[in-house]
């Protein structure tokens, strides 16, 4: 969800004093797992913001697979559209 403001203030102070930010960034010491996110502790949100967060994940998705379908002409189940003729 697009976040108003930098987040990189923030990104920097956790870098130089090496602390966790819930949802931003994440400090520890790497193991052999290692991906994206995986040191990042998890932000603790509120109701009202987890619906907000739901309802754009939500969507954005279904924007993107109606862009998709539209593009290769195909439904939602993945069918190809009937074209008129003319």
């Amino acid at each position: 969800m697009p976040i108003a403001g930098s987040q990189l203030p923030g990104v920097i102070e956790s870098y130089q004093k090496k602390k966790s930010i819930p949802g931003l960034s994440g400090w520890a010491r790497l193991g052999d797992n290692w991906g994206p996110g995986l040191y990042v502790p998890a932000n603790t949100l509120t109701d009202e913001e987890l619906i907000r967060e739901v309802y754009f994940l939500t969507r954005s998705r279904s924007a993107a697979a109606r862009d998709i379908c539209a593009s290769t002409n195909r439904d939602a189940s993945g069918n190809r559209s009937r074209q008129n003729s003319g």
